[in-house]
């Protein structure tokens, strides 16, 4: 696996890549970075496909931005990083935040998005709430009197939030997830805004591309896996047996598979 630095209109970003074939651009969930996405990678590239895992703006190794950023802005910069590697098409699948930056991709770019993969996204109609059970409140990300994020225990996690937790976490995972947070920063909440603020129907409705829609079984908007079907002419949808959040992590070889069935046919 390769990894490397594009500079953008937000600075430095980075990337990790593998494989040869048609490219796959996968997008990461709010204050997470490509490292959770090791995984996915590498399946991809078992498949036969290029793929190449990037951290936001904020994230991972990227540059950090001073400003709140949107979610059109992170879909740009995904654009400019695809650019930077001489990427002309490509299918943009993302995660919970990610299907939100992938499906705008899609939307800004019909010339050069070719597919687009949903995972878990995080649908809501216009003028709907998320249901109050699973907003993301500061007392679930812990920080210390600065606002620095503090690390989180397994212990933590599934006492206040398995419902952000995938089905079987490990301390492997939860170690990657805390120094994804730490690498964000007090920056770690400009993705979640960004999310809170986007409208994904108008993303939605400007995509033209073939789409896939997969969500955990036991991820808590599995049920609106039909709805986004619904919004998307062509697309085709599944759930995703004994999963629930971050199942790019948990699932990563059935994802990658219905990845590669949906591009190659």
């Amino acid at each position: 696996m390769t990894r490397g630095l594009v500079m953008t209109s937000a600075g430095w970003m980075h990337y990790r890549s593998l494989g040869d074939g048609p490219a796959v651009v996968l997008l990461h969930i709010n204050a997470q970075s490509s490292a959770l996405m090791t995984e996915l990678v590498t399946e991809l590239a078992h498949q036969g496909l290029r793929a190449l895992a990037l951290d936001y703006p904020g994230c991972g190794a990227s540059d950090h931005v001073p400003c709140q950023p949107s979610i059109a802005d992170y879909a740009r910069w995904t654009l400019e990083l695809t650019d930077g590697l001489g990427i002309r098409s490509f299918t943009v699948a993302g995660e919970a935040t990610g299907a939100f930056v992938a499906a705008e991709a899609a939307a800004q770019a019909p010339d050069r998005v070719t597919g687009l993969v949903l995972v878990n996204c995080p649908f809501r109609r216009r003028g709907e709430d998320y249901p109050q059970r699973v907003v993301v409140t500061p007392d679930l990300r812990p920080a210390d009197p600065t606002g620095f994020p503090a690390v989180r225990t397994l212990g933590f996690l599934l006492s206040t939030d398995p419902v952000h937790s995938p089905m079987h976490p490990t301390q492997e995972w939860l170690d990657r997830l805390n120094t994804a947070q730490i690498e964000a920063g007090r920056d770690r909440w400009q993705v979640f805004n960004a999310l809170i603020e986007h409208d994904v129907e108008d993303s939605l409705e400007r995509v033209g591309c073939p789409s896939l829609i997969l969500a955990g079984e036991h991820f808590y908007l599995a049920s609106r896996v039909d709805d986004l079907v619904a919004m998307l002419p062509g697309s085709r949808g599944a759930l995703l047996k004994d999963a629930r959040f971050c199942a790019t992590w948990e699932r990563a070889p059935q994802i990658a598979e219905e990845i590669a069935t949906f591009i190659f046919g």
